[in-house]
């Protein structure tokens, strides 16, 4: 438009020495027409000039170069579904040419989002609802955090009703009672799963607490007692083949090797889990007490529901690691019952209910307060359940808004360990500093990344739903995504990266 007024001021001066120089003998009707006929023509021309820009402003963008996207509708990586915010279509075009072409089988539930320096640079449904799977742990880790305090430690803990005498003798039962220690296993247990639980607190190190105490002779046996968490072992939302799998065991504040008889791998079968855990903790510590030469004459048990516990005098306990290690390892290996038992933890520690809700409850309450409101309470810690939803917007806002010095940045882990999105990026290369969770359960499959050190902060996430599980390419999008995040900040050209993105 300022082309138009420019030349309307040119043909105005004309205009006004043709005006000083006629005569007074021309008549009035004369003079008028004069004056109407160059403002009307300055009019036309301009309201010609804004519908010819208006067509031009809503001509199609062009296309990133590279292979052109396809899908059977909108394609999902289509200039048209990225978002208005965007305020750098070269990092976006960058990306999209770095991904390559989705082939058409890309699930349609699926979103993405990508931040350099808290500016969306790359985004595809990101506000659309879908279920979070794994990187819902990342919800429960700032939690965790802020309720527990990185320090924090699990006790598993022995007393008796009476301390023993001199002669190390104790006339009354032990009693084993759960602190909640997620990682409470037996080696051979933990040295199982690939890769192996490093971070765990050894059940053996309870009986060897017991007998460095000095004692020598009891004239009760075990009790074993569970009662700091309610009683809800499983969530009824759960799919049935994630809990026959042994994806997550029974959540109780006493349970050795995740309240399970067995892991799958081991049977070859499903996973069963243990009836009654803390009679199961009693038993196995009572046989390893044996082993070291204590006899213990009555039989173990369990507190019996409605009987009260007795006031009790310490005589042994054991730690776990502490809270930064354990969320380490959680969000390194997709742990979901240690994600399930730390929301009934802090279910204690925010409200003194040791329930799944009560925890739920607290990670909305300190997620609004640092300023990122969820749209429903979590119904569990790890992802599993179906039907609670987030968006990548949310999440990526999250993660972004973190201090690198905030002890969830710092717990997480390299994008390249073996664990990681079951290993797949073991031995490549993406954005320098990248840390990253997430995996495949269920329904989803999810990740959420973030820069570590580096003078650019990226952060990212994507989120692919289908029922009965995502395929190759819905997985294939989201390796291709977290390869290209250097195209994001442009270290490398779309180019270097299409070959191999491409095969």
């Amino acid at each position: 438009m300022g082309w138009c007024l420019g030349w309307g001021m040119g043909l105005l001066l004309p205009f006004g020495l043709v005006n000083t120089r006629t005569t007074k003998r021309r008549t009035q009707r004369t003079r008028m027409i004069n004056r109407l006929w160059l403002p009307l023509l300055l009019g036309v021309t301009c309201f010609g000039a804004f519908v010819w820009s208006g067509r031009l402003g809503n001509a199609s963008p062009p296309q990133a170069s590279g292979q052109p996207v396809q899908h059977v509708s909108t394609p999902a990586l289509s200039l048209r579904r990225v978002g208005e915010v965007i305020a750098v279509p070269a990092a976006e075009a960058r990306l999209a040419e770095a991904i390559g072409a989705t082939p058409n089988a890309l699930s349609p539930l699926a979103c993405a989002a990508v931040l350099v320096d808290g500016q969306m640079v790359f985004s595809v449904d990101a506000e659309r609802a879908l279920v979070p799977g794994y990187v819902q742990m990342l919800l429960t880790a700032v939690t965790a955090f802020d309720v527990l305090g990185p320090d924090h430690r699990f006790v598993t803990g022995v007393f008796a009703e009476l301390p023993a005498d001199e002669n190390g003798y104790i006339d009354s039962s032990l009693y084993l009672i759960g602190g909640g220690d997620p990682v409470l296993m037996d080696r051979n247990y933990a040295m199982g799963f690939r890769p192996p639980l490093v971070t765990h607190t050894a059940f053996a190190d309870v009986a060897d607490a017991v007998i460095a105490s000095g004692i020598s002779q009891i004239s009760g046996g075990i009790v074993g007692v569970e009662r700091r968490y309610d009683l809800q072992r499983t969530l009824p939302g759960w799919p049935p083949p994630l809990v026959e799998a042994g994806v997550v065991g029974n959540l109780t504040a006493l349970q050795v090797n995740d309240g399970l008889v067995d892991r799958p791998a081991a049977t070859g079968g499903s996973a069963v889990p243990i009836e009654f855990p803390a009679l199961d903790a009693a038993e196995r510590l009572d046989d390893l007490l044996e082993d070291r030469g204590l006899v213990l004459p009555l039989s173990p048990r369990e507190l019996r529901e409605g009987e009260e516990l007795p006031d009790l005098v310490p005589v042994g306990r054991v730690e776990s690691a502490s809270l930064s290690e354990i969320i380490f390892q959680m969000l390194a290996v997709n742990d979901a019952g240690a994600a399930e038992m730390l929301m009934k933890e802090i279910g204690i520690a925010d409200s003194g209910d040791g329930s799944t809700r009560a925890g739920g409850q607290a990670v909305a309450e300190r997620l609004s307060e640092r300023g990122h409101p969820l749209k429903s309470r979590p119904r569990d810690g790890s992802g599993l359940d179906p039907v609670s939803t987030t968006s990548c917007e949310q999440m990526v806002r999250i993660v972004d808004g973190l201090d690198e010095t905030d002890p969830v940045v710092e717990a997480l882990p390299e994008f390249g360990l073996p664990g990681v999105f079951e290993g797949r990026f073991r031995g490549e290369s993406s954005v320098e500093g990248l840390r990253l969770i997430g995996g495949v359960v269920g329904k989803a499959s999810s990740l959420i990344g973030r820069t570590v050190g580096t003078d650019q902060r990226v952060s990212m996430v994507t989120i692919v739903n289908r029922e009965g599980g995502p395929t190759p390419t819905d997985l294939l999008f989201q390796q291709r995504l977290v390869r290209a995040l250097p195209a994001a900040i442009g270290a490398v050209s779309a180019a270097d990266l299409a070959a191999p993105l491409n095969q």
